[in-house]
């Protein structure tokens, strides 16, 4: 018999209701075919109705025969259904109909058919019989068979040390979702990406790793990079700031990732709450705008640092006037430049600059530094920033003449006459030039000879050109020269009387001194006494110090500032002075208290400075 058969034989007898007898050869088989059997009455589960057939005498027919349930014990999903079979083998099975019934339609019902419905998952009985013979097989509903298994996203990034969670959705045959299924997932590079509670992932190592999500056999995959983990803190030193005006100053930056290794810096980028007090370069450099505050951040990634920074105005350090001296003529002018930095000589920019001159007579100065010559003379231009001094010396000579003229331009003497020429003398300006000197010359002294004065004497008669000579400018004067007039004739003599006394004879004109010659710009100093004496420390020289001013040409000029100072606690008194008539000046100086050799200097201007040597004894 096949095994996927299920059977039953019934015999019935003449004496009673008929008896349910199992073919002694009915066995269970792995195809799910049952037999039934005395010794396996119970697990068989057969039963048999038996119908008597009576003859009019009351005999009883008997009817034998086996029926077979195709396909036998059959499992079948809730979504499916199956069919069923019934067969009989035996006298009079020919030609039999059966009738079909399931014990629990609540899990599934058989229509007339053998059409088995399953409507829950479970198990249930399905019985087949006809004249009094049945069969039964059981029907087993399992849970709807997954068809689909869907992975969301099917392609993720994460970074080292980040988790994410997959969604995984599987369908049945139905297409509807299915939510109790179990769902394993499975990582093809669990070094670089690993499984964790469920359909957590955890990210390891940079890579790539491919996830497989199966449930009922049925399988998905989805694609998860790893890159390096992702910035975890950001720290920017120092944290606070305090810059001058238009200096500058780099910040140090650490970035580094939630293991803590070191990230590359230049993943922070950096803005300034108001660049108009600081701004800030892409790689951390601030420069200080103006004064005020504001706020400097750092961002990479979502995570940040902040600096705060505080501008100021930097106090003056030093102030410094280019050229520290200079020479300009009377009704000349030059410009003078300051320049202002701070302690350590950082240039400061934007500082008013008050100007002022010692000696308003000489020199004056504007707000701008531009200095113009008054009169001869010497004058100290001092620029103050915020209370910082510098100071230029500035010497102011004559104009230099641009013009000469003389009067008179002609002129005519006698022999023996004489006629003093005046030359006046204008600068470009056509101003008088005060204190320029004037070389006269006579072009033939035998005919007029002229003195320093301007005063020509006519000495014989001609022509002569005189000239008048200033700053290499010059202008001429004609002067001709006559015989005197004849004498008239002799009138007659008077009586005579005694002759007169002979006048003395007539003196030359006396000569003119030389005139004193005018002193130039001063140009050194030069030591005239005191150099190289030896005292008594703590006391007073016995010899005073006395310097000379001289100009370019070695004249004596007057008027000079000099100032002393002196070293080793010395003193020298006074402390200033200027020079007299013969340009020189003196001071006394007592020793300080060291001993051995000691210096003190002389400076005019505070331009050009000379240095005493003395040697300091024990009293």
């Amino acid at each position: 018999m096949d095994d996927d058969v299920m059977m039953a034989r019934a015999i019935p007898t003449r004496h009673g209701p008929p008896r349910a007898h199992a073919s002694t050869n009915a066995r269970a088989t792995n195809g799910g075919t049952i037999r039934a059997a005395w010794t396996r009455a119970v697990t068989t589960c057969v039963m048999l109705l038996v119908a008597a057939a009576c003859g009019d005498d009351g005999g009883v027919a008997p009817i034998q025969g086996e029926i077979r349930i195709t396909p036998a014990n059959p499992t079948v999903s809730i979504t499916e259904t199956v069919r069923l079979a019934a067969s009989m083998d035996g006298a009079g099975a020919a030609g039999r109909s059966f009738h079909w019934s399931s014990d629990n339609d609540a899990v599934a019902s058989v229509d007339a058919t053998g059409m088995v419905t399953p409507h829950a998952v479970g198990s249930v009985r399905i019985a087949a019989s006809t004249a009094g013979l049945s069969a039964i097989t059981t029907v087993n509903v399992s849970p709807e068979h997954v068809t689909e298994v869907e992975v969301t996203p099917a392609t993720s990034s994460m970074a080292v040390g980040d988790t994410i969670q997959l969604a995984v959705t599987t369908r049945g045959e139905s297409g509807a979702e299915l939510t109790d299924r179990a769902i394993q997932l499975t990582s093809d590079a669990p070094t670089v990406v690993a499984v964790i509670d469920g359909l957590r992932l955890v990210g390891l190592a940079e890579g790539s790793a491919t996830i497989t999500a199966t449930s009922d056999g049925r399988s998905s995959t989805a694609t998860v990079e790893v890159s390096r983990a992702g910035v975890a803190t950001v720290e920017i030193t120092p944290d606070s700031l305090s810059l001058g005006v238009a200096t500058t100053a780099r910040l140090g930056i650490i970035v580094r990732d939630r293991t803590g290794e070191l990230m590359d810096p230049t993943l922070v980028t950096f803005a300034s709450s108001d660049s108009a007090v600081a701004t800030v370069s892409g790689d951390g450099v601030v420069t200080a705008v103006a004064p005020g505050r504001a706020e400097i951040v750092g961002t990479a990634g979502e995570v940040s640092a902040r600096v705060s920074v505080e501008v100021v105005r930097e106090a003056v350090g030093r102030v410094t006037i280019t050229p520290t001296t200079a020479s300009i003529p009377a009704g000349g002018s030059t410009r003078l430049t300051v320049t202002v930095a701070d302690a350590s000589g950082r240039e400061l920019t934007g500082r008013q600059v008050t100007w002022r001159s010692t000696d308003g007579s000489v020199a004056t100065v504007t707000d701008s530094g531009r200095v113009r010559g008054i009169a001869i003379g010497v004058a100290v231009i001092t620029a103050t920033v915020e209370g910082v001094s510098a100071s230029a010396g500035i010497t102011v000579t004559r104009a230099r003449v641009a013009t000469v003229t003389i009067s008179p331009e002609n002129d005519t003497l006698v022999v023996g006459d004489s006629v003093t020429l005046e030359a006046t003398l204008r600068d470009a300006s056509e101003d008088p030039v005060p204190g320029a000197t004037v070389a006269w010359n006579s072009e033939t002294p035998s005919v007029a000879t002229v003195a320093s004065s301007g005063r020509v004497l006519a000495v014989a008669p001609g022509t002569t050109v005189v000239t008048a000579t200033s700053d290499g400018v010059s202008a001429t004067a004609t002067i001709v020269v006559e015989e005197a007039p004849a004498e008239p004739p002799p009138e007659e003599p008077p009586p005579e009387e005694p002759p007169p006394e002979e006048p003395p004879p007539e003196e030359p004109p006396p000569e003119e001194p030389p005139e004193e010659p005018v002193p130039g710009a001063p140009s050194q100093l030069v030591i005239v006494s005191g150099d190289n004496q030896t005292g008594d420390r703590n006391r007073t020289l016995d010899e005073k110090l006395v310097v000379q001013v001289v100009d370019d040409a070695g004249v004596p000029v007057p008027g000079v500032w000099v100032w002393w100072w002196a070293s080793n606690g010395g003193v020298v008194t006074p402390d200033s002075d200027t020079t007299g008539a013969d340009g020189t000046v003196a001071a006394s100086w007592r020793l300080g208290s060291a001993n051995g050799e000691q210096s003190a200097t002389a400076s005019y201007l505070l331009l050009s400075n000379i240095t005493f040597h003395a040697k300091a004894e024990q009293p």
